[in-house]
């Protein structure tokens, strides 16, 4: 956004408003990202167009550019349609604001229009000097200040350098918003160079697990939007204990399993394209059922890394980088998997490993099949279409991914064109073609993401080295029987997960690297040397 001249208040005038009760005092302030708040928060009103300076919410794309990741407040998912209705309320109010272009451009319908009142406040936090969101700092230049002016009375002085709306900070911007993001995103183009004012409630230095909890009973408890939403909307809330008390956690680790689920049976250019038994009564060999995916989802990516056994958490569902929450939304975590699922079977069709070729070989698995992939990736007789095999990839995917994810900069890939209109009530519809079209864009987008991809690349060239036949597969050795054998039963899932992990810490380059790194978490093998 271009600088732009407009009355810059300097500092603003707020009230102290002392909320505390006794009784909090027992409250466990010792967990971590819950440190004790401050006894009050502060009321005031501030220019939309200024609060959305000091805020960053900006509307933004990769076409020109720029990216989204500099926006650390927690709302990352931004509905165009909806800040457009609030701006059209702004300007004309309700009912005129519904009315259809022929109807206003009609005039017959001018004694519809009323003022535009937002009274509701926008809920920020105020971000203390030098605190820290992700890799970037807040410096002390750049921070908003507080005076205490009598008992109620303060003084909100704006950062030293803020002296118009195009500025920019060293690093971290002062506010990020809680609540509210919409409206401020409704001032856009004919709003912003008005004096329209806001109501703020501010937080000072509050916790990010607090801003969390405060989102949760702004927007869930009153049921106002979708749960599995909420946590696209706000990524920390998958990592909060205090939900796994809730009905809310559960919507998240199930339904969201069952989404994703759904995303990669129903598009088109997924490896597992109508290759789910999503009602689980087709008995047809090789095919996952959708239950099956469902629970390695939950056990594999969306799992919390809370518990009693080492072990790494799930990208989607645990704290990884600098314990931050990585705010991919549900459609690049779909593409994500899909993306690896693409190139994986690209990998293996393109080789001659004897592995692969063996179950090429067999007269039964030369189908004319529906879709065109290779039979090493789709056959019976492959450990990717067994869900302990499947069980196995997406574990291994998920671990390595885990603990390269500051390397390969994860947090970095953001899919600011995502225009999927968010529906607040309904379920996703997997077979609508918004979710084809975005899908088709968001992997597009990581395909511009040249770490991710690079590693991608030689993570599935090496997991294609892997011998992924089965027990059942004809003309195995009786070493390899026996080895494959073990894949079976409760303790299979963690043997085939060895096995693939062994196999992986034997590569060479940043694979290996990563593989060893996993080992050395989980304590696998906790007598492998790294040589």
């Amino acid at each position: 956004m271009g600088a732009r001249s407009t009355n810059i208040k300097t500092e603003i005038s707020a009230i102290k408003v002392n909320q505390w009760l006794q009784s909090w005092n027992d409250v466990r302030y010792d967990i971590e990202f819950k440190s004790k708040p401050l006894p009050y928060f502060y009321l005031f009103s501030i220019p939309a167009v200024q609060l959305k300076a000091l805020s960053g919410i900006y509307r933004r794309s990769i076409s020109d550019g720029a990216s989204r990741i500099d926006d650390i407040g927690i709302q990352r998912r931004h509905n165009p349609e909806r800040s457009k209705a609030i701006r059209e309320y702004v300007k004309y109010g309700s009912p005129y604001s519904e009315l259809n272009k022929s109807q206003k451009n009609s005039e017959s319908f001018n004694d519809l229009k009323m003022p535009g009142w937002l009274p509701t406040a926008i809920v920020v936090n105020i971000i203390k000097p030098n605190e820290r969101r992700r890799k970037q700092f807040l410096r002390p230049d750049d921070a908003i200040s507080i005076e205490e002016q009598g008992d109620s009375n303060v003084k909100i002085r704006m950062p030293k350098n803020f002296n118009d709306l195009g500025w920019t900070p060293q690093e971290l911007r002062p506010i990020e918003v809680i609540d509210g993001q919409h409206r401020l995103w409704a001032f856009e183009s004919d709003l912003e160079d008005n004096q329209y004012e806001l109501p703020v409630v501010a937080f000072y230095g509050l916790d990010r697990s607090w801003q969390a909890y405060i989102f949760w009973m702004i927007n869930i408890k009153p049921k106002r939007i979708n749960k599995s939403l909420a946590f696209d909307l706000y990524p920390l809330l998958r990592t909060e204990k205090w939900l796994a008390e809730d009905e809310g956690i559960s919507v998240y680790y199930e339904t969201r399993a069952q989404e994703l689920t759904e995303s990669l049976w129903s598009y088109q250019k997924s490896p597992w394209y109508h290759r789910i038994d999503m009602l689980g009564d087709s008995g047809k060999k090789g095919i996952l059922s959708q239950a099956g995916w469902i629970r390695s989802l939950i056990e594999t990516f969306i799992k919390n890394s809370k518990g009693k056994r080492k072990e790494i958490g799930g990208l989607y569902g645990s704290n990884i980088d600098n314990n931050d929450v990585l705010p991919w939304d549900r459609v690049q975590q779909a593409a994500f998997i899909i993306f690896l699922g693409q190139k994986l079977e690209e990998k293996i069709a393109s080789s001659r490993y004897p592995w692969a070729e063996s179950i090429r070989s067999l007269e039964d698995e030369k189908i004319n099949e529906e879709i065109e992939l290779d039979h090493a990736f789709t056959s019976k007789y492959s450990l990717l279409n067994i869900d302990i095999g499947n069980r196995a990839f997406l574990g291994i995917t998920n671990d390595i991914f885990s603990v390269k994810s500051s390397d390969l900069d994860l947090a970095s890939w953001v899919d600011d064109e995502n225009d999927e209109v968010i529906n607040t009530d309904d379920e996703i519809d997997p077979d609508s073609p918004t979710e084809e079209r975005n899908l088709d864009r968001t992997i597009t987008s990581l395909e511009k993401h040249k770490k991710i991809i690079g590693f991608v690349d030689e993570f599935t060239t090496q997991l294609a080295k892997y011998d992924w036949r089965t027990a059942a597969t004809p003309n195995l050795d009786p070493k390899q029987i026996l080895l494959k054998s073990s894949f079976r039963g409760g303790p299979g899932y963690k043997s085939m997960r060895k096995d693939l992990l062994l196999h992986l810490i034997t590569q060479p380059g940043s694979v290996g690297e990563g593989a060893k790194k996993v080992n050395s978490i989980t304590e696998e093998f906790p007598h492998l040397e790294d040589a």
